[in-house]
């Protein structure tokens, strides 16, 4: 049974083999080293390759950054999942689609994880709901998934470039594009959650 005072973060794909787990364990880490280690991450996959570990290619890029998810396996995307996550990121507009397909009630806490990355720093400028500095991580994350809904009501849709494409099948180059772009915005989500009590990385 989670803590009251913990929170939970679902990431989604199609497959559940290359973005969602390479976003899971990547924003996993980043929130370790800011703190946040109290804020748990787990991913799914629209139409997932149950039981399958995570593809070769992603694998090797994560295990690049001293982080191993050899014991990671597929998992199909299913609405009780969606519940009991406080916040929930997809790797494009189709897999929030499907999301919200599945629970239109996430419509607020659901974003496209570069969407998402986007509207933090523009959400830092917004009134902070419940004027306070720290809090726990659900008190933290509900703050910030506020901010960032009240942002995207007011910022103008950038369509395709909120997404990452799936790079399945493709090329070296194209899982390190794909890895490039969800690497960078974990760290943005992770520094937004970050912990008051923790300390910069030397």
């Amino acid at each position: 049974m989670p803590d009251a005072d913990s929170a939970t973060i679902l990431v989604v794909c199609t497959g559940n083999i290359c973005r969602s787990p390479y976003l899971e364990f990547a924003l996993r880490e980043a929130l370790a080293e800011v703190g946040a280690d109290d804020v748990a991450v787990h991913s799914a996959g629209t139409r997932a390759v149950v039981g399958s570990p995570i593809a070769d290619e992603m694998g090797e890029l994560l295990a690049g950054d001293g982080i191993d998810a050899g014991s990671f396996r597929a998992r199909q995307l299913t609405r009780g999942l969606i519940e009991g996550a406080d916040l929930v990121l997809t790797a494009d507009r189709g897999h929030r689609k499907d999301v919200l397909q599945l629970d239109p009630r996430a419509l607020n806490r659901t974003f496209t994880i570069r969407q998402f990355a986007r509207l933090v720093p523009i959400a830092a400028g917004l009134p902070d709901p419940r004027h306070r500095a720290d809090g726990s991580a659900r008190d933290r994350l509900d703050r910030l998934i506020e901010r960032c809904s009240a942002a995207r009501a007011h910022t103008p849709p950038v369509g395709g470039d909120d997404d990452v494409a799936d790079p399945w099948g493709l090329t070296q180059d194209d899982y390190e594009r794909a890895a490039g772009q969800l690497g960078p915005a974990a760290r943005v989500v992770a520094d937004a959650l970050r912990a008051r009590a923790a300390r910069p990385q030397p």
